[in-house]
């Protein structure tokens, strides 16, 4: 048997496979939600309007009992339901929702050949059957034709996974299904409705496509500078609606105020509509880490600046010292020692400044040492240039023809004095002429030895020979 009917207002119809409510249930239905069928979970279903009340259910049993149940919402009349045995259906709806013969129970009934025809409307539109994607029958033994009055459309058969459209013209056409007697299959189920109105589209608004037949989908796009407000598609859908039928608009889409950031400002600003940019700066002590501007787009502000605290390296202390600072952050400084007895040569402190680096170099802590013999006339020493630490020894050599005047071998004491006097280098003058101190108090004329020894390298007196008296010197020439 076989059932069509119409619902308004807020009535309700719940059809079961069988003798009563325990029997397996087929489908529900009101003006409201529209079909509402078991396991339906494809996508697009909604889309294609499956929720109108203009669809018109045809169902089909798999044996000689349908339960109805009837929940009428007001008082009004407008139900429509056609009953008939067998499973050839006339359809005089312009759109239609066929579900294949036992459908509840998720199995055709055999030995089947059933007809659904379907009249020319008054509406000179094309009709089409669009399959849903749990169709599956017995290959190439039970299968599915749709038919116009002159040949076959289409011949479906097996297992499909994809919406599956067939166009029967603007004629009367038929579904025709057919199943063996040794195996049955699945389920299948279809939908019948005729094109849309082209879809009133305008500028700024453009679509992908103008195609406007039952299931066809059309996507809306605005100028590059502006935004979607709406929806972003539409499908033809049963009746020759489109859904959804709003129509979507373009807009200059305002991002508002430019965001504030943390340890940053904001320095300039040349609008809030798409395009806009926003430019920032870190306080002192942050630097930028990933954009220095920030663009509208699409009613966003994005790449939004990020502001990080600036961090000097860290480095080791000084060997034989240590390094105090609390953190290595801009503007912090770094205090250095030395252990007990060691001289620091370099800066004590050092601060991190906003370019990330040290104003100073690490100090160096030295071992004590006496100070260095860098001059000996007429000699030299085995560490001229080198620290001369505690206990360390230097030698002292006079160039030949000279002789030290004492001990030549010193020694760096604890107290950072040498042990000895430093001697110095006597020998043969040959360069010296003649040297005459006038000592206007005794009028003693000194050797030359010891006229030497009153000079330094400077040629000046060190040390007068005249005893706290006026002395007249006259150097060599």
């Amino acid at each position: 048997m076989n059932i069509t009917f119409q619902l308004k207002g807020q009535d309700m119809i719940t059809i079961y496979d069988g003798p009563n409510s325990k029997s397996p249930l087929i489908i529900q239905v009101n003006s409201t939600v529209g079909v509402i069928a078991p396991g339906e979970s494809q996508p697009g279903v909604d889309s294609l309007g499956m929720a109108s009340s203009n669809i018109h259910p045809v169902i089909v049993s798999s044996g000689p009992h349908l339960y109805i149940h009837v929940s009428l919402g007001s008082k009004t009349t407008g139900q429509i339901l056609s009953y008939s045995e067998g499973c050839d259906v006339f359809i005089s709806s312009e759109s239609s929702f066929i579900l294949s013969p036992g459908y509840a129970s998720q199995h055709y009934v055999n030995n089947l050949n059933c007809r659904w025809s379907f009249q020319k409307h008054g509406l000179g539109k094309t009709q089409d059957v669009i399959f849903f994607p749990n169709f599956h029958t017995e290959a190439n033994k039970d299968y599915i034709q749709v038919r116009n009055t002159s040949c076959v459309l289409e011949t479906l058969s097996g297992i499909h996974l994809q919406y599956q459209r067939v166009s029967a013209t603007k004629s009367d056409f038929s579904i025709e299904f057919v199943s063996d007697s040794t195996v049955n299959r699945g389920q299948w189920a279809a939908l019948v409705s005729f094109d849309c109105d082209k879809f009133p589209a305008s500028p700024p608004i453009s679509v992908n496509t103008t195609e406007n037949h039952f299931g066809a989908v059309i996507q809306f796009s605005c100028p590059p500078e502006n935004d979607l407000v709406g929806p972003a598609f539409a499908v033809c859908g049963v009746n020759g609606q489109w859904f959804p039928s709003k129509l979507p608009s373009c807009k200059k889409t305002d991002c508002g105020p430019a965001p504030a950031i943390a340890n940053g400002y904001l320095v300039d600003l040349n609008g809030t509509e798409i395009g806009s940019i926003a430019q920032y700066k870190c306080f002192n002590g942050y630097k930028i880490v990933n954009h220095e501007n920030s663009m509208c787009e699409k009613g966003v502000w994005k790449n939004v600046p990020v502001c990080k605290a600036i961090t000097c390296p860290k480095e080791p202390p000084p060997a034989n010292g240590l390094a105090l600072a609390e953190y290595i952050s801009y503007g912090y400084v770094r205090e250095y020692f030395c252990a007990d007895g060691y001289r620091m040569i370099g800066t004590k402190f050092s601060h991190c400044g906003s370019n990330g680096q040290w104003s100073h170099s690490r100090p160096i802590c030295q071992a004590p040492s006496c100070p260095r013999l860098t001059h000996i006339p007429h000699g030299f020493t085995n560490v001229s240039t080198d620290p001369v630490f505690v206990g360390t020894s230097v030698n002292i050599t006079c160039d030949k023809g000279y002789e030290p005047s004492g001990p030549n071998i010193l020694t760096c004491l604890p107290s950072l004095q040498y042990d000895l006097p430093v001697p110095f280098c006597t020998g043969e003058i040959t360069r010296l002429n003649h040297i005459v101190i006038f000592a206007y108090y005794t009028l003693e004329i000194y050797n030359a030895v010891e006229v030497l020894n009153l000079w330094n390298e400077g040629n000046e007196v060190v040390e007068s020979p005249c005893k706290g008296k006026s002395c007249t010197t006259q150097q060599a020439e």
